[in-house]
């Protein structure tokens, strides 16, 4: 299976792969720990209890969506093609 370099070719697509997925898990984790860090301060200014926390909660997940659609547009434009 080493005829012209095919098993080396195939362990270090594995490793690449895998190595991939390994930084998107870290990436997930900080993701999930900015969240809760963001939803702390959030129930701090608006509370926990009632009406006010479901508006918050609301309100935190638009501004979040916002957030992250201008983001994911601004490195759209300065990755694809010039």
């Amino acid at each position: 299976m080493d005829v012209n370099g095919e098993k080396p070719k195939l362990h270090r697509a594995v490793f690449d792969k895998a190595l991939t997925f390994v930084l998107a898990g870290f990436g997930f984790v900080a993701a999930l720990a900015w969240n809760d860090a963001i939803q702390s301060i959030f129930d701090e200014v608006f509370g926990t209890t009632g009406q006010s926390s479901l508006l918050a909660k609301f309100g935190y997940a638009i501004l979040l969506t916002a957030i992250i659609t201008i983001v994911s547009l601004r490195l759209g434009k300065d990755v694809g093609p010039k």
